[in-house]
């Protein structure tokens, strides 16, 4: 958004009134939410910067002289969205920030995620000041894993494909079974595995959990109080430093010296659907029932399908029931000699996910004196009175072509005398 300023005084210093108008918002934290409204003003010192006095909030914008104008250019300020631990703003700054992390002297912003250098399974993440340490569930979707990588936590499959899903090193994809598992795949190599969600610090009212994600979010942003000086608070409890506490079955934290840390319990991936798993009282994850305890069904796209039950998406996707979990598989299509051999063609047949080389159609063909092309196009002419098989089946003897040719009056031509058509239908019944 860009805007123009007054005054007619050439210098790079501009002094002038302007109205300011304020961009209010229910709950909105935002330093640079002022748009300042004025006339057009020119300018002789292209590309120079200018400075504003007696406007509040200057530093939010960015004025030079373009084209003989002056245009100030309002700062874009990151995303604060879900933030409630805003810290204050400094003289010199426009833009609020969240409030980071510190881990061993080193300072890690809102949002950002870590593990440590010898234990490549510990994962750390920075929420709004709370660290979260967990420990990483890896899922192996292939029956013959490849061990980690050096520096690496899990396991690899060879192939970029689960539940029919393609992977690539751009996209990553969520199991249907767990929406908390991701996969990932870098030139070939499929890893796979499961993080616990980070520690919330935004009251328990503006956090929201939409339907088919992992992880629950806050809503808004904000400071609604500054705790005493070395105090946490977390969400709208508050809590003395050296504090230890809970904030469920699968989470501990403590406060030191304003700094909340947690570690958070990573609950291992289940092989059965989530409408059959229960959570004991007391315990942290969920489990699942007994195989003999339950149906062992499945419900996939709105129908439920029973233990060992497979079922077709499309030619190329089919899944099938396991003991409650849905397995779903493509065909890998052996590869092809392209291009297909002669006398062939490739071919997609119906209702089949790979295609092949079939056999092109073929024609025997009789003409002139008489010529003829065979089916694998072949040329001979036969001179001369002669009996021979134009065409018969290879299987079952069933049909054949048989032809009389009569020289006539020389033997240097031929003419068709006679063509028996032979067909044999059988018949089954009582």
């Amino acid at each position: 958004m860009e805007f123009m300023w007054l005054s007619r005084n050439p210098m790079k210093r501009v002094v002038l009134t302007v109205a300011l108008i304020i961009l209010g918002g229910t709950g909105r934290v935002d330093g640079v939410s002022e748009s300042i409204i004025g006339s057009r003003e020119t300018c002789d010192s292209e590309g120079e910067d200018f400075t504003v006095d007696k406007i509040p909030n200057t530093r939010c914008f960015n004025c030079i002289c373009k084209n003989g104008f002056v245009e100030c250019l309002k700062q874009q300020c990151p995303s604060i969205e879900g933030c409630y631990t805003l810290l204050e703003l400094r003289n010199d700054e426009c833009c609020h920030r969240c409030k980071g992390c510190v881990r061993n002297g080193v300072h890690h912003p809102s949002g950002t995620e870590w593990t440590e250098v010898n234990d490549p399974c510990r994962i750390l993440t920075c929420k709004a000041g709370v660290i979260t340490e967990s420990k990483l569930r890896c899922y192996t979707p292939c029956s013959n894993p490849i061990p980690a990588a050096p520096g690496h936590c899990c396991p690899i499959c060879l192939g970029c494909y689960v539940n029919g899903q393609k992977v690539t090193a751009e996209r990553t994809v969520t199991t249907t079974e767990d929406p908390c598992v991701t996969c990932r795949c870098n030139m070939g190599r499929l890893t796979c595995a499961k993080q616990a969600c980070p520690v919330l610090h935004c009251p328990a009212s503006r956090i929201v959990h939409d339907s088919g994600e992992c992880c629950p979010h806050c809503t808004g942003s904000g400071r609604f109080f500054s705790p005493p000086k070395g105090a946490c608070m977390l969400g709208t409890t508050l809590y003395d430093s050296g504090t230890q506490f809970y904030v469920d079955e699968c989470t501990r934290c403590s406060c030191t010296n304003s700094a909340i840390s947690c570690t958070k319990e990573t609950c291992p991936v289940l092989e059965c659907n989530s409408e059959h798993q229960s959570t004991l009282p007391g315990r942290c994850c969920p489990q699942c029932p007994l195989v003999e305890q339950s149906r062992a069904s499945c419900t996939y796209g709105g129908r439920t399908y029973g233990d060992g039950e497979s079922w077709k998406l499309d030619p190329c996707k089919a899944c099938a029931c396991m003991q409650g979990k849905v397995r779903c598989a493509m065909p890998m299509c052996p590869p092809l000699n392209t291009p297909c051999p002669p006398n062939s063609r490739l071919q997609h047949p119906e209702g089949q996910c790979c295609p092949r080389c079939v056999e092109s159609d073929g024609v025997c063909t009789v003409f002139g004196d008489p010529h003829y092309r065979t089916f694998d196009g072949k040329f001979f002419s036969f001179k001369g009175p002669c009996k021979y098989q134009l065409a018969s089946d290879c299987v079952g003897h069933t049909f054949s072509i048989r032809v009389t040719n009569d020289a006539r009056s020389t033997k240097a031509s031929a003419w068709t005398k006679t063509i028996a058509l032979k067909s044999t239908v059988q018949y089954f019944g009582r």
